[in-house]
């Protein structure tokens, strides 16, 4: 018999491989397949699991039909295995590359934020980071959320609406409101007349996009497109806020990007922005969230300076916008 309270404890003391055993067993539901898993022999693999057993003087497997399976105590415990390990892997990552920690601040960051302004407001604070290493992730809401909850990360940067926010434990993470960016309509130079001018439900026009399973795409499609009297006709879709830019530059169709990240393009002309109210600009707030560590209180103020070099970048790309539409 095991119970919850001794499997909690023993798992304290098992190692990474021990924990990827459990955890391949719990995936599998059975031995045979858990050995296919972690790639090795089901006598072999069956061994280690009688050997975790033995060790920590518990029963983590049910042998009493063919194939064996995990106890449902086992079962119940796949979340503080899978966070045990992820402890594990952390401070095995951190002592291999001689981690201190008053050496690296990580970042993680949507695409669009971590590719254009983030480095931008980074570069001017430069002389606080002296003796700091930053270490940027990139990724969508979710998956920058999860880093930061599992502290790969010790600091966030997202965008969040009045109807899609971030959900916080606000005992563990401080969330701040940095500023305001904009999701704006543009296209490719030779396109900008053409667009301009099609008739409200008439003419297909050819969108580059963000997919809607991420937060960026959510917005464009239901925000957007979803309310627009235009028909569009999806020509590519793309996470990567850079391979939209680019698709779009080339005259793959129109786009709503974030304003942040098309500053130069629009400076330069190499993107024209779309004045017209049947292509309307929709509002993002960039919402800063950091861990309630003690790491994160000695660097407070390293992130209001970023938080305050991130505001100024974005507002300067509204200026270069108020510029463009003064030029139409």
């Amino acid at each position: 018999v095991c119970s919850l309270d001794i499997l909690k404890r023993e798992l304290m003391s098992m190692n990474e491989q021990a924990l990827e055993d459990l955890l391949a067993l719990i995936k599998s539901r059975n031995i045979s397949r858990a050995a296919r898993a972690r790639n090795i022999s089901q006598p072999a693999y069956s061994r280690r699991l009688q050997a975790i057993e033995t060790s920590h003087g518990i029963n983590l497997v049910d042998r009493t039909g063919r194939p064996a399976a995990p106890t449902p105590v086992l079962l119940e415990m796949a979340g503080d295995i899978e966070s045990a390990l992820t402890s594990i892997k952390r401070v095995s990552r951190d002592l291999k590359r001689g981690y201190k920690e008053n050496e690296v601040l990580a970042i993680a960051a949507l695409h669009s934020l971590s590719s254009v302004p983030l480095p931008k407001a980074i570069s001017k604070i430069q002389g606080l980071l002296s003796g700091h290493q930053i270490q940027l992730r990139s990724g969508n809401q979710s998956a920058c959320f999860q880093r930061l909850m599992t502290e790969e990360v010790s600091l966030m940067l997202a965008y969040e609406t009045p109807v899609n926010t971030l959900e916080i434990p606000k005992d563990l993470v401080i969330k701040t409101q940095v500023t305001n960016d904009l999701l704006v309509p543009v296209c490719s130079p030779q396109q900008l007349e053409y667009i301009s001018n099609v008739t409200p439900g008439s003419d297909q026009i050819q969108i580059v996009t963000y997919p809607e399973n991420i937060f960026l795409g959510q917005q464009v499609h239901q925000e957007l497109i979803a309310k627009s009297a235009h028909n569009f006709t999806q020509k590519l879709r793309a996470e990567m806020t850079s391979a939209i830019v680019s698709s779009t530059q080339v005259g793959l169709g129109m786009a709503w990007l974030p304003l942040s990240s098309i500053e130069d393009e629009l400076k330069h002309g190499l993107l024209k922005f779309i004045d017209s109210p049947c292509f309307p600009i929709h509002e993002l707030t960039v919402s800063m969230l950091r861990l309630r560590t003690k790491k994160m209180e000695k660097l407070a103020s390293v992130c209001n300076a970023l938080a305050v070099e991130l505001e100024s970048t974005i507002q300067g790309a509204y200026k270069v916008l108020e510029r463009s539409r003064a030029k139409l």
